[in-house]
């Protein structure tokens, strides 16, 4: 058997074990749906909380977006540039495909590779993708089950892992960031459990939870605010590759609601555009400083920015 017969064979392995995982998502969320949008937690999770001034992103003030050309960054992205009041910078490998992939003259794109641009290089991209930043947003998006693993199975540690806390530790040194926004997900504390244990196969999930204590503890040096989301499995448009999951997926929307508990404690799907107005509402509204919460769509209304604010004082009290 040759070795591209091996990769396709694996290929198809991992395939069909991931819409098992999706089925049993969705099973164990049709069986735990919440009638409120948000119910006290079971546990309360570990937070760093020091005093701090207003950290909300202002009218003029500059936003870094790390993976602002993945499906989810472009929606914050564009939601964030439809706002028109903010200066948004967007970092990528490949300076040239984002600005094709963004098309906007307005938004300022930057190198910055962590995996095979060179170390030295990396840093002072790194320094200059921050330089002057008043909020910083990350979102990596490892797939669970990486093709890339096929050949190097570091991937997940240096991205999730590696390149969020230079990220952080870049954010310390600037000494203008007010606020970093941290995409997680959920089954980072439950990473033994069902069916959290299979999407953890190449380490994934332990490597993210690595990058939210990375983002936590350099909160504290810098004397920063912080909020990490774990939302659900990520579904809707726009699609960024081209794979069976495209047709397995639904149209995602903000017209759609959330439920919201703090820690690690729902199961479910979360679109991506619901995502995206979570992480932007986590970026403009003062009251959310230190928070780490997971979040699955509902059949509700979106949350409007009174419900958001409300939300994260609920949060904020647990």
């Amino acid at each position: 058997m040759t070795l591209q017969w091996v990769k396709v064979i694996l290929f198809m392995l991992f395939f069909v074990l991931d819409l098992c995982v999706a089925f049993t998502i969705n099973l164990s969320a049709l069986r735990s749906r919440r009638k409120a949008a948000l119910t006290p937690p079971n546990q309360k999770p570990p937070l760093t909380l020091f005093p701090s001034a207003d950290s909300s992103t202002q009218p003029g003030e500059s936003i870094l977006i790390f993976g602002g050309t993945k499906a989810l960054g472009q929606l914050v992205t564009k939601k964030l540039r439809q706002k028109d009041r903010y200066c948004l910078r967007v970092s990528s490998r490949v300076t040239g495909h984002a600005e094709a992939v963004l098309d906007d003259d307005a938004i300022e794109v930057v190198e910055l590779d962590f995996v095979n641009g060179g170390e030295f290089k990396m840093k002072q991209n790194l320094q200059a993708a921050v330089d002057g930043v008043s909020a910083v947003v990350i979102i990596t998006g490892t797939a669970v089950f990486p093709k890339q693993n096929l050949i190097d199975d570091d991937i997940p540690h240096a991205i999730e892992a590696e390149a969020v806390e230079k990220l952080a530790q870049a954010a310390v040194q600037a000494g203008s960031v007010k606020k970093v926004v941290l995409v997680s997900s959920i089954g980072v504390e439950r990473r033994k459990s069902f069916p959290f244990n299979a999407l953890n196969i190449f380490g994934v999930l332990d490597a993210t939870r690595k990058g939210e204590g990375s983002v936590i503890a350099a909160a504290s040096d810098g004397e920063f605010d912080y909020a990490i989301i774990r939302p659900g499995r990520l579904i809707g448009g726009p699609y960024s590759d081209l794979d069976f999951e495209k047709m397995m997926t639904l149209e995602g929307g903000a017209d759609n609601g959330l439920f919201v508990e703090a820690g690690d404690t729902l199961i479910g799907e979360c679109k991506l555009d619901a995502c995206a107005e979570a992480i932007v509402q986590c970026l403009e509204n003062p009251i959310c400083k230190n928070l780490v919460f997971c979040a699955i769509s509902s059949k509700e209304k979106a949350l409007t920015n009174e419900q958001w604010t409300n939300t994260f004082k609920l949060l904020s009290s647990l």
